[in-house]
């Protein structure tokens, strides 16, 4: 079991190296004439008809507090953060448009996963608390659990990641070759 965890962490640390610090080709001079638009939510609509997806809705978040951008599947919305003007804005909406895009059994299993990985780890702790027996049971099942989890995550976020590059390349491109 140690040597499987161990195999993913070695994975997932060359699919970072592999697929992350891959070099994109962007000139310097390119980049501050590029006129792109500050509204997050019309950046998002342009690549979503980049990758013909004409159903997903936009909307920002309104949670005050809350400073995130995610894929809601069950409500086919994206949710964007109002203030974001960082550079890696394009990428990181890119990112939560390639989520639109993808297998919806893998996004439902996901959550799954993680409402089954917080129940029972829940129930096995209050086993552990009452009984001292079947406590390696327990711990073996939740890791089992864990490693679902970890596939099925790394298999979105890791598609997600690498095509969401691609299609920030695309966006400026199209950008660049309007001017």
């Amino acid at each position: 079991m140690i040597y499987l965890l161990i195999s993913c962490i070695v994975l997932t640390i060359v699919l970072f190296f592999v697929y992350v610090w891959k070099n994109i080709k962007v000139s310097e001079k390119d980049l501050p004439d590029l006129q792109i638009s500050s509204d997050n939510i019309s950046i998002c609509q342009e690549m979503l008809n980049i990758i013909e997806n004409n159903h997903t809705k936009i909307e920002y978040n309104k949670d005050e507090k809350s400073n995130l951008s995610y894929y809601n599947h069950a409500k086919d919305v994206i949710i964007l953060k109002a203030n974001n003007s960082e550079s890696s804005r394009i990428v990181h909406i890119a990112h939560e448009c390639i989520h639109t895009i993808q297998n919806k059994e893998f996004l439902r299993a996901n959550k799954n996963f993680s409402d089954l990985q917080i129940i029972y780890f829940l129930i096995s702790l209050i086993c552990i608390i009452n009984s001292k027996q079947n406590r390696l049971l327990l711990i073996a099942i939740q890791l089992v659990i864990l490693l679902g989890t970890l596939f099925v995550k790394v298999v979105i976020e890791g598609d997600a990641s690498y095509r969401s590059i691609n299609l920030a390349e695309t966006y400026l491109r199209t950008k660049i070759e309007k001017q």
